[in-house]
């Protein structure tokens, strides 16, 4: 399969598309990794993916941050319009690996909203639409980057009634059950993360959906 052009991949996805020209024009508190946005990696979905997840999937341009990196930074320009309390507050999850986590940047294909019919059911019923999809569940680093970046480009907040599991997890060894998993959502006025049991997880809840993001589907 050909690689698809950033032109190509725009005209695809239309307005769910966030490439390293809107990272560097309309999002300037990215400025900092020009390095990164000059010499960003090629599309590694085809174009017959894309056109399949035009309308359900955005593509985006991840540059690896860190949510603690992608915290600090958002403050500076956006202080009341994305995280609660930013400055003064210490969040609970400060010392996590999860919020301290950062990779390599690279090109995701991200679920713009829940998957369908997914609210209202628990963790082990929601992954079994892994199976016959094909995708899998992203860390809550690329769904809060995602969610910050397609904010400040289009003032669009996704999730804005609901979480969405992530695939990060963590451990409180002083507490029964001790491992938690990463919700990111209710993005109306701030953009939440908070955590749920194992237990919970058993447990069906209104505002709990699951996200999704795709494999890539090419050689490069």
């Amino acid at each position: 399969m050909a690689i698809v052009s950033f032109d190509q991949a725009q005209k695809i996805m239309g307005r769910s598309y966030v490439g390293p020209i809107d990272i560097e024009n309309f999002l300037p508190l990215f400025a900092c990794d020009r390095k990164h946005l000059q010499r960003s990696n090629p599309i590694p979905f085809s174009q017959e993916l894309l056109q399949k997840h035009c309308r359900t999937h955005i593509l985006v341009f991840d540059l690896g941050w860190s949510i603690k990196k992608l915290r600090r930074q958002v403050w500076q320009v956006r202080p009341d319009e994305i995280f609660v309390n930013i400055a003064p507050a210490k969040p609970w999850y400060q010392r996590e690996p999860f919020f301290n986590l950062s990779v390599r940047p690279q090109w995701r294909l991200i679920r713009k909203q829940a998957v369908p019919c997914s609210l209202n059911q628990s963790f082990a019923q929601q992954i079994q639409f892994l199976w016959s999809s094909g995708e899998f569940v992203p860390e809550a680093r690329e769904v809060i980057f995602l969610a910050v970046v397609y904010y400040l480009k289009t003032r669009e907040r996704l999730f804005p009634d609901y979480f969405v599991r992530t695939n990060s997890t963590f451990e409180i060894t002083k507490t029964v059950p001790h491992i938690y998993r990463v919700k990111v959502g209710h993005f109306r006025r701030f953009l939440e993360i908070q955590f749920e049991s194992i237990l919970e997880l058993y447990q069906n809840f209104t505002d709990v959906g699951l996200i999704t993001a795709c494999y890539s589907d090419l050689q490069l």
